[in-house]
């Protein structure tokens, strides 16, 4: 059975939902309109519905938004708390810009951006989820969003090699840990250069030890 936790922010009343025996939270995506239309001004309101539905195109997907239903009380429409704090923390940056409503309005989403997370990890615990829990719906998510770059690692008489054919690299160190950072290092500039799509700071890699055994190469 599903399970709802109620919660304040803002004043509002904002569910909170585990769909089933899942690792996700979810929350309601109408109380979370109604609360963010609050924070908005006057001259933001009006247009504030595209604002929200662009940021939902380009944070989610299918499996962030769900219909939760407990017993006969239906929620609606429902978004995982990870993205809402996503599009939560792009509102605030309008809180540097020089139109003087957008700016009001997104110190409003970054006051609210920090409620938000607060209540968060309380509506978490209540819904039964542990720490652990949240790591692994977390990373489920992050490798939807920006699946990792697998780096394969070699140890070769104590060289370390690090490859990786996405990105054009072949790099080796005198140590795994040493490797990794020489990685982290070239890697934005390489991902600029056969990447073009990839934003550097999204960027994620899965460091993969490949052993030899028997002359043939096992992967990790």
């Amino acid at each position: 059975m599903n399970k709802i936790y109620t919660a304040e922010i803002a004043g509002n009343a904002v569910r909170f939902t585990r769909v089933g025996c899942g690792v996700d939270a979810f929350v309601s995506l109408d109380d979370m309109r109604g609360v963010l239309e609050e924070c908005c001004t006057g001259d933001v309101l009006p247009v504030f519905g595209l604002m929200l539905d662009l940021a939902m195109r380009q944070f989610t997907d299918s499996q962030d938004r769900r219909g939760a239903v407990v017993a006969t009380e239906t929620i609606g429409p429902v978004i995982h708390v990870y993205a809402m704090g996503n599009i939560l923390t792009v509102l605030s940056e309008f809180k540097n810009v020089d139109a003087q409503g957008l700016r009001l309005s997104g110190q409003q989403f970054h006051s609210l951006l920090e409620e938000f997370t607060a209540v968060t990890g309380v509506a978490v615990i209540k819904l039964g989820l542990s720490l652990d829990d949240l790591v692994v719906s977390a990373n489920a998510r992050l490798d939807r969003h920006f699946p990792p770059l697998v780096v394969e690692v070699t140890n070769d008489s104590g060289i370390w090699v690090a490859e990786c054919d996405s990105l054009g690299l072949v790099t080796e160190a005198d140590s795994f840990d040493h490797l990794k950072e020489r990685v982290w290092e070239i890697a934005p500039d390489l991902a600029h250069d056969n990447l073009p799509g990839l934003n550097p700071d999204l960027m994620r890699l899965q460091f993969r030890q490949i052993e030899t055994a028997c002359g043939h190469r096992l992967a990790n």
